[in-house]
């Protein structure tokens, strides 16, 4: 399985870095792990529904998508995506973080 991680460029950089030493720190532990995660970044408005889709057409359910962002970004992600294969978890790099606090309740940042 792969792991795609598409990231809102405007992030908070604390956030951005605490995802880079998770990831590192995984990949120390399993180096094969390290060659299935790709990360993403957004360039532009609309784009990160745009990699969405990219990469659910190119992988279908054989990738997992890290939704990483504030609510808008995950909104964008997971619209692109509906009634398709592909598996989103996101991961709240937002201020407010409304949309994991309403589906998973007992999440706290």
């Amino acid at each position: 399985m792969r792991y795609i991680f598409i990231i809102n460029s405007r992030s908070n950089p604390k956030s951005l870095s605490e995802l880079e030493d998770a990831i590192d720190y995984l990949s120390r532990a399993n180096a094969d792990l390290r060659n299935r995660i790709e990360m993403r970044y957004t360039e532009y408005g609309g784009h990160a529904s745009d990699l969405a889709l990219e990469i659910s057409e190119q992988f279908g359910d054989k990738v997992v998508i890290c939704a990483c962002g504030g609510d808008g970004t995950i909104h964008e992600i997971i619209n692109a995506l509906a009634f398709r294969k592909t598996p989103v978890v996101p991961i709240p790099f937002g201020t407010g973080n409304d949309f994991v606090k309403t589906v998973l309740p007992k999440w706290k940042k």
